[in-house]
């Protein structure tokens, strides 16, 4: 738990902020608000939030953050409204929260306007959150507040990248994969079902 004393009434507002090891922004926790919390100021707060923890990677997004514990986790903090968190739930966190375990640890992770994607300890790409355009690559468009494993079989990925509406990744193959719905990633791509992986182009050299 981290301790912080407030100084005056705590508005909330769910924010995506910097966070080094383990400082967290002074909003404090969302249970407190203007009708229920600390009335003067000088009093002391526990704030939950991972202690004596630093961060390999950061990424942030629209409305969201994610990075990676020194401890092989993955965090998330931010807006929640669309299981940008991971954690199962739709709700926004003003602290980094853990990312639900899959049973893999990510090694990379990337971060698109209301969606992330994790790159896998064993080479498959996971996505969570919003799904609306197809960018979670798992052949619908729903939403996902946990991590899923992206639909595509017989290739390993080394690099992913998140854009607003759309997700690519690098394949072992050498060749760059891109889903979602949204007409500028397709222009690149014979027309795919919904939400599902195709090949798009091949890097050469």
């Amino acid at each position: 738990m981290l301790k912080r004393t407030l100084s005056a009434v705590v508005s909330i507002g769910l924010v995506a902020g910097m966070v080094s090891g383990a400082a967290v922004s002074a909003q404090a926790d969302p249970v407190l608000s203007p009708d229920n919390g600390i009335a003067a100021g000088g009093e002391t707060v526990s704030v939950p939030g991972p202690d004596d923890l630093t961060f390999t990677q950061v990424e942030s997004g629209l409305n969201h953050s994610v990075a990676i514990g020194s401890d092989g986790k993955t965090y998330a903090w931010g807006l929640g409204l669309h299981g940008e968190m991971g954690d199962g739930g739709t709700r926004g966190h003003t602290y980094p929260t853990p990312v639900t375990n899959v049973g893999v640890a990510f090694t990379q992770v990337s971060v698109g306007g209301m969606h992330s994607l994790g790159l896998g300890t064993d080479g498959n790409v996971y996505a969570w959150g919003m799904g609306g355009s197809g960018q979670l690559g798992n052949g619908t468009t729903e939403t996902k507040p946990t991590p899923t494993q992206v639909s595509v079989g017989g290739v390993t990925f080394t690099q992913v990248s998140a854009g607003q509406y759309f997700s690519l990744a690098l394949g072992s193959d050498g060749n760059i994969y891109a889903w979602a719905t949204t007409r500028t990633v397709l222009l690149a791509m014979a027309q795919p079902p919904a939400g599902w992986p195709r090949f798009s182009w091949k890097l050469e050299g």
